[in-house]
């Protein structure tokens, strides 16, 4: 009887052991970014996202709002005309990190997320870069 409650016992933690090694292996769960850009009307934007090792051109025209579900991801998005205005929200998982912008003036939001940290930075330049 205490042989079988301890080959049960022992057959549990084997099963726990692997569901966490399993966890470990498959690594995060997705963050899903999401950055609402307003700004001139009609303005374009530009810039990419590289999700999951994967780069994709960003091309929209304001007001827009791109949505992005990764594990890891890095981005850029900056205006195609410094004359334009350009103000950018940005969201993770729902919640507020970030926002900003600038009236003619180009901005450029960077960010990172990786293993649950989540970097985000804004910048505006006053009528564009080195203005």
């Amino acid at each position: 009887m205490v042989k079988n409650l301890v080959w049960a016992v022992f057959l549990l933690l084997f099963v726990l052991g692997g569901a966490v090694v399993f966890d470990r292996i498959r690594g995060p769960a997705p963050v899903t970014t999401r950055i609402v850009l307003t700004g001139t009307e009609g303005a374009e934007v530009t810039g990419t996202y590289v999700a999951d090792g994967q780069e994709i051109p960003i091309h929209q025209v304001l007001p827009a709002e791109i949505t992005i579900s990764a594990k890891r991801l890095s981005f850029l998005v900056r205006s195609a005309d410094p004359s334009e205005n350009l103000f950018a929200k940005v969201f993770i998982n729902e919640q507020h990190k970030v926002s900003g912008g600038a009236t003619g003036a180009q901005i450029t939001v960077r960010g990172t997320t990786m293993f649950s940290s989540v970097q985000v930075y804004l910048e505006a330049f006053a009528g564009g870069p080195g203005a």
